[in-house]
């Protein structure tokens, strides 16, 4: 999310979304949620300016389809609460939603109750952290590979990052 951008920036954007994906008549409810706090304000304009009164900001406090056995429940972030909703909706009271953001979070939902999960790095954070701190490393795109050997730096990096992070997954899931 793009903390400095405007509220007419957001409209234009959420506008051009609505018409991709075919909303032409407008909006009239709206449910939001946002680990960037310096967003809210804009997007809360925004929205309002596309004709949605009182949009729900996603929050452990909002009535939602899953309950808590988690101590802090009001530290949980509105992203992975947007992945629990989604999550029974679309798979039922027990599964492990895994998103793949900023950090890769692992929620996990058992008899429609949350009781935990996993925070690691993200790919593209992890990526970003090995380019910026190194002088000759080349940037490359997160990508699927087909060897297991690479033939140039940027190929080993792609491998390395592609096996590497599938791994990471496959050890967090079998954890969980």
């Amino acid at each position: 999310t793009e903390s400095r951008r405007t509220a007419d920036e957001w409209r234009i954007l959420l506008s051009a979304w609505f018409i991709t994906a075919g909303c032409t008549n407008g909006i009239s409810a709206a449910s939001f949620c946002s680990v960037v706090p310096a967003a809210s304000a804009a997007l809360s304009e925004a929205v309002a300016a596309l004709g949605v009164k009182d949009p729900l900001w996603l929050s452990s406090s909002s009535k939602l389809n899953f309950t808590f056995d988690y101590p802090q429940k009001q530290t949980l972030g509105a992203d992975r609460i947007a992945d629990l909703i989604a999550g029974t909706h679309y798979f039922g009271k027990n599964c492990i939603v895994v998103d793949f953001g900023t950090a890769i979070t692992f929620s996990v939902l058992t008899d429609n109750v949350f009781h935990g999960g996993v925070i690691a790095p993200g790919i593209t954070s992890s990526l970003e952290a090995l380019f910026s701190s190194t002088a000759k490393l080349p940037k490359i795109a997160f990508r699927k590979t087909a060897s297991g050997i690479g033939k140039s730096t940027a190929e080993a990096i792609e491998i390395g990052a592609y096996i590497g992070w599938r791994g990471v997954v496959r050890e967090i899931l079998a954890e969980i």
